[in-house]
């Protein structure tokens, strides 16, 4: 007990620093009668959960948002000391001296390194007990935690062990082997109790997880004073530039020579033999690359030239409309189930044995839904049967596995939507036998699954399967289906928040591998929504969505037979994937490793190419000549507008004049964002606008036109020295020296959610999908200048906020008075 209580004193005196009044008995008399959560006022809630989410513990003192934590302080609830209210503190209020979560953090830090040291079992049952010698067990949590903190006890030890200067760099010993520890507190959905004005109070849980060291790590154990070897797979140690998903080189090669292992790689000297194999490999195999509107519902246009298929098609979707009923009203969505209707038909159109991914296995739970809800009708139209016939066990019955005959006189589809589920109850590669040239394979999956264990390839068989002697032969699917974007990655998922740990450890690693800048812990910039490390995290997000399409590309080259490959992708996705090809060309440490790739992601790398020359300048000059003219025209937009727009002419409508006020109200007209061109001519055709030298000057440069001399561009964000999207947003390219595609849009309108509900009537649902389709069209010929962005964000904001006072008010040309 008394070195127990020793090390919590000693540890928060020397290791920690609590605010003015805080002491261990203040602390943890606030929880003793606590009943495990905290309540916050709802009008305090978001900013307060904002700023506890994924609480990063650099030391015992630093953490990040630490500000925003020593300004969060506890108190009891109304006097109920089983309740702890969180509250932001009033402005120099300093009479307010209840604890912070500044000072909750290194006390639960303490106490668990305090709890790890505990190893007298006697003292652990006196603990678990409450302080009790005979008394049976009443403190569970806190028997856990102690068992916890033990489990952990070899990584505990060291979080006091590093120094608390904020000076501390982030380098490669504390980004991968150094532990940390994070707090974050989390909204409960369901109260355990109900208290007084719960209806305006949210509820919130603690928790805290110990990041412990980072799998390069393990690595060096398993080399270090060993003859072991390890082989990196490509998908784990690949391009210069990237951190997720890989094994760091640069941190394996700096530690090797000190713990006495060789990082072996691939020379330039192999880039002959891998050169030479690829070109063998092509005399046999060739690939068609089908780059499709990202727009469009269809993939081709056999649906309108087609009868017998449109009958077909328009069947199964007829049935498919109940089950996607909710679905089919979001547009993207829409796009992807259409799509995935017509792959899998196409293939048995066209006999084709085809892999087909898309973002979701929505098409299949909807598909499963029709063939129950349909059963006897397609039993009888197209012969279906489904692996499950024979299971008496409607539980155990996935029907995943289906064959059927979607045209007559065509070719017959053994259908597999294959996931991990699916692999545990059914040997999959059994599915991959076809025994005949009438049937066609197709497995449908998702990005997401398909990274989960599909590796299979079609086998044709001529008598028993387990035969070994038994005439065969190994196919790759002959189309690769692309449905959509996978979208989503470890950096951006569904709920679209940047804040989370694998993120901060991402932004940790950039860090350690700067060999420029130098970085210090304390200036850690906590903001992932904007600057430095959202350009990071955004440059990884679209480098993991490259991986996915590579990644898909290798699943149909597994074997080598006489063969034409075709590969479906969306234009967008296609785009991404050229400007991670042109990132990586620029490092010349990538080029082995590009070297190194297979044929079909050879020959994509290539299709690349030649589409960012189509749609480029045609040489250096004018690229740089247009680089240099945006830049410069940004900076007199800006200088312009401030001077005359914002300044002279605002003090103009407030000194009563309306003339001004009418010109004014033209940098405000819907317009702007809508149809450009009739904008322009309305700012043209007033006198004052048109009389006014220095907004002639600009004029023309408010709008960039795609068609740049005798040849179409696509307008990108430039590439930065880094090879990542350059630093300035205003800093524009051509498709050769761009990083991203620049679609000012996107930051302009409000974008789809899943979590829109786009039912008629829904308010929310059609302003969404008028953006939508304001967006479609507004800058096909003309991209507003990046400059122009905040003038036109904030047109569609005002626009918006109309409609919406139209709607709830309905007042159709009139705001309430006071509004």
């Amino acid at each position: 007990m008394v070195k127990f209580i020793t090390i919590l004193r000693d540890l928060l005196a020397k290791k920690c620093e609590l605010s003015p009044g805080t002491t261990l008995g203040s602390l943890l008399k606030m929880f003793r009668d606590q009943l495990g959560a905290f309540e916050v006022n709802g009008d305090a809630a978001e900013r307060i959960i904002a700023i506890t989410r994924n609480v990063f513990s650099f030391n015992p003192k630093m953490y990040v948002n630490e500000e925003g934590l020593k300004r969060i302080r506890m108190r009891n609830s109304e006097g109920d000391i089983t309740r702890t209210e969180l509250y932001y503190e009033v402005e120099n209020d300093a009479s307010d001296t209840n604890p912070t979560l500044h000072d909750l953090f290194q006390l639960v830090s303490v106490i668990l390194a305090a709890c790890s040291e505990i190893t007298n079992r006697h003292f652990k049952r006196w603990v678990k007990n409450g302080g009790q010698e005979n008394a049976s067990s009443q403190n569970t949590p806190l028997g856990r935690f102690v068992d916890a903190a033990n489990n952990v006890a070899g990584v505990v030890c060291h979080i006091f062990d590093r120094t608390t200067d904020k000076n501390l760099l982030i380098d490669h010993f504390y980004t991968y082997l150094q532990p940390k520890t994070v707090f974050t507190m989390t909204p409960i959905a369901e109260l355990n109790y109900v208290n007084s004005g719960a209806e305006r109070t949210i509820i919130l849980a603690f928790e805290m997880d110990l990041v412990q060291e980072l799998p390069e790590a393990m690595l060096l154990r398993l080399l270090t004073g060993t003859h072991n070897k390890v082989i990196g797979l490509s998908a784990t140690c690949g391009f210069s530039h990237t951190k997720n998903g890989n094994f760091n080189r640069h941190f394996l090669e700096r530690y090797s020579s000190d713990l006495g292992y060789r990082v072996i790689e691939r020379k330039k000297t192999d880039i002959d033999t891998l050169r030479a194999l690829r070109a063998l490999r092509a005399s046999i195999r060739n690939v068609d690359f089908r780059v499709f509107d990202d727009k469009q519902l269809k993939l081709t246009d056999i649906y309108q030239n087609c009868e017998s298929y449109r009958r077909t098609y328009d069947n199964f979707f007829d049935a498919l409309k109940k089950p996607l009923e909710y679905n089919l009203k979001n547009t993207y969505k829409r796009r992807q189930y259409q799509r995935e209707l017509e792959a899998l038909l196409l293939a048995a159109w066209e006999g084709k044995n085809s892999l087909i991914l898309s973002l979701s296995g929505t098409f299949k739970r909807a598909f499963i839904s029709a063939w129950r809800t349909h059963q006897s009708a397609w039993r009888q139209l197209y012969g279906m049967h489904s692996r499950c016939d024979e299971k008496t066990d409607n539980d155990k019955k996935h029907d995943q596995i289906l064959t059927f005959t979607p045209f007559k006189g065509r070719h017959t589809i053994h259908l597999v939507f294959f996931d991990s589920p699916l692999a545990n109850v059914e040997d999959i590669r059994q599915e991959t036998y076809l025994q005949n040239s009438n049937t066609v394979l197709v497995f449908m999956s998702s990005y997401k699954s398909a990274g989960t264990g599909l590796n299979y390839f079609v086998k044709y068989h001529d008598g028993d399967i387990n035969d070994i002697n038994t005439p065969r032969l190994d196919v790759d699917f002959e189309r690769l289906v692309l449905i959509n974007s996978s979208f989503y990655s470890e950096v951006k998922d569904n709920s679209g928040n940047l804040n989370t740990l694998p993120n901060y450890v991402t932004v940790l690693k950039h860090y350690a591998d700067d060999d420029i800048t130098v970085h210090k812990l304390a200036d850690f910039n906590v903001n992932f929504a904007h600057g430095e490390n959202y350009r990071l995290l955004m440059a990884e997000h679209d480098m993991s969505l490259f991986k996915v399409v590579v990644q898909a590309v290798g699943r149909v080259e597994r074997r080598d037979t006489l063969s034409k490959t075709e590969i479906f992708l969306p234009r967008d996705v296609f785009r991404n994937v050229a400007f991670q090809f042109a990132a990586l060309s620029e490092d010349s440490g990538n080029e082995v490793i590009s070297e190194s790739m297979s044929l079909l992601n050879h020959r994509l790398m290539e299709k690349c190419e030649k589409l960012s020359q189509s749609q480029s300048f045609s040489d250096a000059e004018q690229r740089y000549a247009f680089e240099q003219a945006i830049v410069e025209n940004d900076r007199r937009i800006n200088a312009v507008h401030k001077r005359v727009l914002k300044t002279d002419w605002i003090n103009q409508v407030r000194a009563g004049n309306l003339e001004y006020l009418e010109l004014c109200n033209l940098f405000r007209d819907s317009d702007s964002f809508t149809d450009p061109q009739r904008w322009l001519a309305k700012l043209q055709a007033n006198s004052l606008y048109a009389a006014n030298r220095q907004m002639q000057s600009i004029h023309h440069a408010l709008f960039i036109d795609r068609h740049q001399g005798n040849q179409t561009i696509l307008l990108c964000h430039k590439r930065g020295p880094d090879g990542l999207v350059h630093r300035d947003y205003s800093a524009l390219s051509d498709f050769a020296g761009g990083a991203k595609e620049y679609r000012p849009e996107l930051t302009l309108f409000p974008q789809y959610r899943n979590d829109v509900d786009f039912t008629p009537g829904n308010l929310v649902g059609e302003l969404i999908r008028e953006c939508d389709n304001i967006q479609e069209t507004a800058f096909k010929k003309w991209v507003p200048n990046p400059s122009l962005v905040p003038l036109l964000k904030g047109n569609v904001g005002e626009y918006l906020f109309d409609k919406v006072l139209k709607k709830l008010w309905c007042y159709p040309t009139l705001r309430p008075a006071g509004v």
